[in-house]
């Protein structure tokens, strides 16, 4: 029994690494997911590169919830118009009635952002973890006696 729960608690304190494709991926998808207005993926944006920052535990036990933050450089493989992480291309900066509150950005123009990235243990293993995803949505009101 001791054995038992001295290999458990070695097993459990060791952080696993995380892959490199693992956490390249992650970040690929949250760069193009972000890239979207009206529900329609905007093919506006390329990541040139992805450095690390850091790793930054949320939680008192790192080993079940780490965030690794990173500097991305992107380019635009087209003319587009931005806000925040959406770059609209012409057709769809067309049909949109607050024009003036989006940065025109040119063609091969190379910008640097800031993304972080969320990863939780599963039983699979590291996988990225999206807060907005995991809200509740139809939370009802606490009952007020």
């Amino acid at each position: 029994m001791r054995l038992l729960i001295i290999i458990l608690f070695i097993s459990c304190s060791s952080p696993t690494p995380l892959s490199t494709k693992k956490v390249n991926l992650a970040i690929f998808d949250k760069v193009i997911n972000s890239n979207s207005y009206g529900g329609i993926t905007q093919d506006t944006i390329n990541i040139i590169s992805i450095s690390p920052k850091g790793e930054f535990p949320i939680s008192r036990i790192r080993r079940f919830h780490r965030r690794y933050d990173f500097k991305v450089k992107l380019t635009f493989n087209q003319d587009c118009y931005q806000l925040g992480d959406t770059c609209l291309s012409l057709r769809t900066y067309q049909g949109i009635s607050n024009k003036e509150i989006y940065r025109l950005r040119s063609k091969d123009e190379v910008i640097e952002r800031n993304y972080f990235i969320s990863f939780i243990k599963t039983a699979e293993g590291w996988a990225p973890y999206d807060l907005s995803k995991n809200v509740e949505k139809d939370r009802k009101p606490s009952s007020q006696h």
